[in-house]
């Protein structure tokens, strides 16, 4: 058992303000909660889209190939939405209420986002934030670097991977997005 925060770092997302905010498509997008389907685990560009001029660029905060997309503030119905970047998006960042959850070895990211779409994850974080007042409910980061989860050798967490996939594919074709 390891630390999720001992194999993973964790990226906050930017934030903007009104004047920040623009029209053109050559700027940046900024992904927010709305853009987790929340059924699907997939990031959905076409909705809840903001674009911000380009001095807000940062590298770091880009969504890479094996990016996983979590939110950091949000209510109890939405608190562990998730979703995997299958590939680079180009001038696209996460907002201010998500993270981005990036491995410190892209080989486990699939095994760590099947980790964290879990109800195990979804009730720990419920555990977390209970007694907060407020209607948001803010994900610290040191929640998320203190869980512990299962660390099987590579190959192992290669073919979890690779069962939860085909089982996923397989509820899509049933019909149970």
């Amino acid at each position: 058992w390891v630390k999720l925060g001992d194999i993973v770092e964790i990226i906050n997302g930017t934030s903007y303000n009104k004047t920040n905010l623009t029209s053109q498509r050559d700027a940046i997008r900024i992904l927010r909660g709305g853009n987790i389907n929340k059924n699907s685990r997939k990031l959905d560009l076409k909705n809840d889209d903001v674009f911000v001029s380009k001095n807000l660029l940062n590298n770091e905060k880009t969504i890479r190939k094996n990016d996983i997309i979590i939110t950091g503030t949000n209510d109890l119905a939405n608190i562990a939405k998730c979703a995997f970047a299958d590939t680079n998006l180009e001038a696209t960042q996460i907002g201010a209420f998500l993270r981005i959850i990036r491995g410190r070895n892209e080989n486990f990211a699939k095994y760590v986002f099947y980790i964290l779409s879990s109800d195990f994850y979804e009730q720990y974080l419920k555990i977390c934030v209970s007694g907060t007042v407020s209607t948001l409910l803010n994900v610290k980061n040191e929640y998320i670097e203190n869980f512990l989860i299962p660390l099987p050798p590579l190959n192992e967490q290669e073919s979890i991977a690779k069962e939860l996939d085909a089982l996923f594919s397989l509820s899509k074709g049933l019909g149970a997005e």
